[in-house]
């Protein structure tokens, strides 16, 4: 009874814990209206300009636009900085979703071998 009460107790911890991870992520940027993501927008001609030969996705051509900051155009500068908060908040997103993955695997694999090994009466 006890393997069984603290079973339940640790698969409630970890789902309560990772509803609680998941409120501490600030949400992404607010995007302005009339304005798009990607290499669209300010920092298109840009993007094009600097870092036409960099692959698109996980934030290379930002990162790419970053180490050309000084040869940015003012339009794009702010822009960047909004790409960059996006990206970020993706990416933590993510690990926050592996890490509940993770954890949600953990405990139903304890709870299945609780299940398989229950405890056995005390005096038997």
């Amino acid at each position: 009874m006890f393997i069984r009460t603290s079973l339940v107790t640790a698969t409630l911890l970890v789902y309560c814990g990772a509803a609680f991870a998941i409120t501490i992520i600030p949400p992404p940027p607010v995007l302005p209206a009339g304005t798009s993501i990607g290499t669209q927008g300010a920092c298109a001609g840009d993007a094009k300009r600097l870092c036409n030969d960099v692959p698109f996705g996980q934030g290379r051509r930002i990162a790419c636009l970053e180490r050309h900051e000084a040869q940015l155009t003012s339009a794009c500068k702010p822009r960047l900085k909004f790409l960059r908060a996006l990206v970020d908040a993706a990416k933590a997103q993510m690990a926050q979703n592996e890490a509940i993955e993770k954890a949600k695997a953990e405990a139903a694999k304890k709870s299945s071998a609780a299940q398989d090994n229950p405890a056995q009466p005390a005096g038997k």
